[in-house]
C-alpha cells in the first residue's frame, strides 16, 4: 500500500462510518455495487466493484461492531465503473468483527454504497477461498 496516496488513519467509527453511512437514497440510485471478502491462505482479501454511478474514491477497513477500527480512503480519477481489491487485511485476526468497504463521490461524508462481511463462526479462515 502506497503511503503517498492512501491516507490511513485509526479513529473510532471509521468502520462504523463505512457500513452505516450510505444514504437511504442510495438504494434508489441506478447501478450496481458489490463487496466481498475471501481467504487467500494468509489473510482476508476484500474486493469491491461498482458501475452506473460516478465514484471519486473508495475505502476499505476492518474493526469492531461498535465502529472502532482502521481504514483508509483512496482517491481515484472519477469513474462510473471500476473494481479494487485489497490484501493488506493480513493483519485481520479473529478478534476483528468485520471487514468493510465503500465508494464515495466528491465528499467523504457519506458513502454512495458500502458493504461489510462479518467474521464467520469458524474464524476468518472459514471464508470461501480466493
Amino acid at each position: 500500500m502506497s503511503g503517498l496516496v492512501r491516507r490511513a488513519f485509526l479513529i473510532s467509527a471509521v468502520v462504523g462510518a463505512l457500513v452505516v453511512s450510505a444514504s437511504p437514497a442510495a438504494a434508489a440510485r441506478p447501478g450496481t455495487f458489490e463487496f466481498s471478502a475471501c481467504w487467500d491462505g494468509d489473510g482476508v482479501v476484500a474486493s469491491l466493484s461498482w458501475s452506473g454511478f460516478r465514484v471519486s474514491q473508495y475505502s476499505f477497513g476492518f474493526g469492531q461492531d461498535n465502529g472502532d477500527g482502521l481504514g483508509f480512503f483512496e482517491p481515484i480519477t472519477p469513474a462510473t465503473s471500476g473494481s479494487f481489491s485489497n490484501d493488506w487485511l493480513d493483519s485481520v485476526d479473529n478478534t476483528v468483527d468485520l471487514v468493510a468497504g465503500g465508494v464515495y463521490g466528491h465528499s467523504q461524508r457519506r458513502a454512495i454504497r458500502s458493504g461489510e462481511v462479518h467474521r464467520p463462526l469458524g474464524g476468518w479462515s472459514a471464508l470461501d477461498p480466493c
